[in-house]
């Protein structure tokens, strides 16, 4: 796959979602044993565990967020798209390129062990910086990718 290819498929699987900035304060790192602590996974201090319906709620400023869930077998998906490790660190290359950066849950699907989350969380932490602002651990179902928006209305004739 060529450069320009992977760009713009990376480009097309970030998704604008609901960002979790608003929901999690710099101050909710992995050491955190509260009820909201996602999967109770130590992820490290560079990620804030968010609960699930933080995340989903519809009133958080927009903004651009990638998932990436790990299954049980530790089977990698990016924004809802089977991925294998290789391409999740080229798709995290390239958004650790980006200005803004994007935001980045790591979603734990049910039944998920957290060696697999370390080994997805240590995959995150090796190509791009995490902190508690860019980087959440959550727990929940896979993800719906939301439909496009419609397109806008054609202008109107002038007159």
């Amino acid at each position: 796959m060529t450069r320009a290819n992977l760009l713009g498929t990376t480009i097309l699987a970030v998704l604008m979602l609901p960002g979790p900035a608003a929901a999690a304060s710099p101050g909710s790192a992995r050491s955190s044993k509260s009820k909201a602590e996602a999967a109770r996974c130590d992820t490290g201090p560079n990620w804030a565990a968010v609960p699930r319906e933080a995340l989903d709620a519809p009133d958080l400023p927009m903004r651009v967020t990638n998932w990436v869930s790990v299954d049980a077998d530790g089977s990698l998906s990016w924004n809802g798209s089977p991925i294998d490790s290789e391409q999740a660190q080229q798709y995290l290359e390239l958004t650790g390129m980006m200005v803004p950066r994007p935001a980045l849950v790591l979603n734990r699907l049910p039944g998920t062990p957290c060696d697999e989350i370390g080994k997805a969380a240590d995959l995150i932490e090796r190509t791009i910086a995490c902190a508690p602002d860019l980087c959440f651990l959550t727990e929940g179902g896979k993800r719906p990718i939301p439909s496009p928006p419609a397109p806008p209305a054609p202008p109107r004739p002038p007159g």
